[in-house]
């Protein structure tokens, strides 16, 4: 088990996290995870392994892109301190060059995405135990 006792474990993405969480925060009683896989994953690692008390918070939101995330970085995932981050990003950030292709200033194209990402992880990585990180792009595997 990577997971320690007392450790936060944020995820942070678009839709595909959010899934009705609750607000501001999606940490606590009464479905704050909402009903994504984040549910899933709480419940499954809170039942398992009831004794490590693990903290799992909930922090997408639906329709963001890794812009977004880059924007609200410091204040959903800094400020709340977490052991390990868990970031789900990018199917908006392509699906924007599809349900919207007019407005190309909507479009995060692969360059920034990846740029945009990096950056996020690199920022993180000395503050936390660990990251998870799932993209529909391709992206190198270090």
């Amino acid at each position: 088990m990577i997971f320690e006792k007392g450790q936060k474990v944020l995820v942070i993405g678009d839709s595909i996290s959010d899934f009705d969480r609750a607000r501001p925060v999606g940490e606590g009683l009464f479905n704050a995870w909402g009903t994504s896989y984040v549910a899933d994953v709480g419940a499954l690692l809170t039942s398992v392994y009831p004794e490590l008390g693990l903290r799992i918070v909930n922090m997408g939101i639906s329709g963001n892109t890794v812009r977004d995330l880059k924007a609200r970085w410091d204040s959903d995932v800094v400020a709340l301190n977490p052991d390990w981050v868990c970031v789900l990003i990018g199917i908006n950030d392509v699906w924007r060059q599809f349900d919207s292709p007019l407005q190309t200033e909507e479009h995060v194209l692969p360059d920034e995405f990846e740029e945009t990402y990096d950056q996020l992880i690199w920022e993180t990585l000395p503050r936390v135990k660990g990251m998870i990180l799932i993209t529909p792009y391709f992206m190198e595997p270090n």
